[in-house]
């Protein structure tokens, strides 16, 4: 199949369950019918996912909470890779809600409907809560996962350096998929301002800390938290990217499932610098691959683990901003059952100034190319015993003042208008002194 061939989408909308023909270009008068809904679907589907029927759309859709503001991506079915991490092609192919579109063409006039233009909308928006999901096609049966969210706890862990709107799209995010029970923890690794703590009295089911000082890098927050965490689950997640609606209860299931210690997933790659969306798929056991060969084979922010399992395996290295999450997991390999599900739970976005693109650590820096290779080196010298574990690289190594950086809990107050403040100084009078508490 050529690359042209590829690329040809062929778009339907569908209203209260009947679907318009097929048309190659996307009609902008959709839009402007008063008698579409919000909650009526858009489907954009390549060459490789046309086969997926109007049914199987809606019913995939109608899992979405807020269905008027939701995109489900579709991606073309692969089998995962057998040794490490494999970019799969570009993803072309949605089902968007007519709302989301209406909502995108009023802040993007002059922008297409591409998948790629929709997705980086969505992770930039700060006005709406976007609900994201990822099915691959054609479709497979699927087994119910188990009702867990109940009354297995997991805490979410999530660092957080660099604008306030990427870590605002994710808890929109993180509160469609998180469970009833979970614990979500973010750590601010920057100065906390005025802004930090408004954002904070929006999200009143999460917890907010601060390190002192700033500026240690996400691999500190990770290790503190998960020594110090309540719950026998911890989730990872990046506070630039998003989780899909059912990341929680997949990775959940399937953790329980196969007995495993750590379980990542494949990850849909939205690249700001390509301006592309990809398919990056990951190796289903992680220790074999890894047994094999030294390869990329589990992205840790994708991945949920065994609290006690993470802190037996030495935890995370904080001697440096970057790197110890790959040192981690072949460190792990040792004395933990790693694996990754076949399914996509996990938008990553790769964008100017973030720790993986920054010349100074980036993932072709210097200083990373140089600490990668050590680490390989030693993980093989380890698997062939010529080398003891705590006499390498891979040893868990902390900064000198580990210990001595704070992790505090940040207080906040929700704020009131002016109107209110008023009304409350006449009502309080001399007995508060006019004045809030902190």
């Amino acid at each position: 199949m050529t690359a042209e061939r590829e690329n040809q989408v062929a778009w339907r909308v569908v209203v209260r369950g009947e679907a318009s023909p097929r048309r190659r270009v996307f009609d902008e008068g959709w839009l402007l019918d008063s008698r579409i809904s919000d909650t009526d679907i858009v489907c954009c589907n390549s060459t490789e996912t046309e086969d997926l029927s109007i049914n199987d759309s809606l019913s995939e859709f109608s899992r979405f909470p807020n269905p008027a503001m939701s995109i489900l991506v579709l991606i073309p079915r692969k089998s995962a890779p057998e040794l490490e991490q494999r970019w799969d092609g570009d993803v072309t192919s949605f089902i968007a809600s007519v709302g989301l579109l209406r909502a995108f063409k009023t802040t993007n006039p002059a922008e297409d409907y591409s998948c790629y233009n929709l997705l980086y909308w969505a992770l930039n928006n700060r006005s709406h809560g976007i609900g994201f999901e990822c099915v691959q096609v054609p479709i497979q049966s699927k087994r119910p996962y188990r009702s867990l969210l109940q009354d297995t706890a997991a805490q979410w862990i999530i660092p957080h350096k660099g604008p306030l709107f990427m870590l605002e799209t994710c808890l929109r995010a993180v509160g469609e998929s998180r469970g009833g029970a979970d614990i979500v923890s973010v750590c601010f690794d920057e100065e906390v301002t005025h802004d930090h703590r408004e954002l904070a009295g929006r999200f009143p089911w999460a917890e907010f800390y601060r390190s002192k000082p700033h500026s240690n890098g996400p691999y500190v927050s990770r290790e503190r938290l998960v020594r110090s965490s309540p719950t026998p689950i911890i989730l990872f997640q990046d506070s630039d990217d998003a989780p899909t609606l059912s990341r929680t209860g997949v990775l959940l299931s399937e953790l329980l499932e196969f007995g495993a210690d750590l379980i990542g997933s494949h990850e849909l790659h939205v690249n700001e610098v390509w301006r592309k969306v990809m398919a990056i798929r990951y190796p289903l056991d992680a220790s074999a691959a890894l047994a094999a060969a030294d390869g990329h084979t589990l992205l840790l922010p994708t991945s949920a683990g065994r609290r006690d399992a993470i802190k037996a395996a030495g935890g995370f290295s904080t001697i440096r901003t970057f790197n110890s999450d790959l040192e981690f997991v072949f460190r792990a390999f040792f004395s933990l059952k790693l694996r990754n599900v076949d399914e996509f739970l996990y938008i990553r976005r790769s964008r100017a100034g973030s720790l993986t693109q920054a010349p100074e650590t980036g993932i072709l820096s210097p200083a990373r190319e140089a600490h990668s290779a050590a680490l390989r080196k030693d993980f093989e010298r380890i698997k062939r015993r010529e080398l003891a574990l705590e006499d390498s690289v891979l040893k868990t190594h902390h900064r000198s003042d580990f210990e001595q950086i704070r992790i505090d809990r940040l207080r906040w107050r929700r704020s009131l208008s002016r109107f209110w403040r008023s009304a409350w100084r006449r009502v309080a009078g001399p007995r508060n002194g006019g004045r809030f508490n902190s």
